[in-house]
């Protein structure tokens, strides 16, 4: 009870898969930041079960993608117990010809009233040969809860790509400034500044 842990993952290069298996006691809290860089594969698989009242969990995500990378992250997320909260968000860029796969579910148990779970995940796409899958899922049972998912793909904004080209930015530092801009949603819930 009371546990608290944070788990950062940080892939440059090669292979990555893994899976964590996360069962949170009462007052509990668990906060994970994955950042996705480089390398061929990345599949992580996370499965988070409230078994205590007041327990919360954070679930980050970010993937610059290039190439022919593939980075894919699939959240269960399993309130058992009321009064528990959690939040996951998912950020993809994605360049190339890479793809980044999104799956997430967030159940609430018919018992589990009083829980606030909200899921998001976002794609800039930077190319057409880019493809990102979003799968964000609600499975409720109980009836007093705050609860929402979304899911939004689009393109790189051209009118705010022109605000800063007008401002005497060139095109790929002004491009550079707004993935920035967009992943910074994601690098700060990353509490070592070292990595940030």
């Amino acid at each position: 009870e009371g546990a608290e842990l944070t788990l950062t993952r940080v892939q440059q290069a090669g292979h990555q898969i893994g899976t964590s298996q996360i069962q949170l006691a009462k007052n509990a809290r668990v906060k994970t930041a994955a950042l996705f860089t480089g390398g061929a594969l990345a599949r992580h698989e996370a499965n988070v079960v409230f078994g205590g009242q007041g327990a919360h969990a954070e679930l980050h995500s970010a993937v610059l993608g290039r190439g022919e990378n593939h980075a894919d992250f699939t959240y269960v997320i399993d309130h058992q117990m009321p009064e528990t909260t959690s939040n996951t968000s998912a950020y993809n860029v994605l360049d190339g010809a890479s793809r980044g796969v999104f799956q997430g579910k967030v159940i609430v148990r018919k018992d589990a009233q009083h829980v606030d779970a909200q899921m998001q995940t976002r794609a800039m796409m930077l190319s057409e040969g880019a493809e990102m899958d979003a799968k964000p899922e609600l499975e409720i049972y109980a009836d007093d809860v705050i609860c929402a998912h979304g899911s939004a793909i689009g393109e790189l904004d051209k009118e705010a790509l022109f605000f800063l080209r007008s401002r005497g930015l060139d095109e790929a530092s002004a491009r550079y400034l707004l993935v920035a801009g967009f992943v910074e949603q994601v690098l700060s819930h990353i509490d070592d500044e070292t990595m940030a």
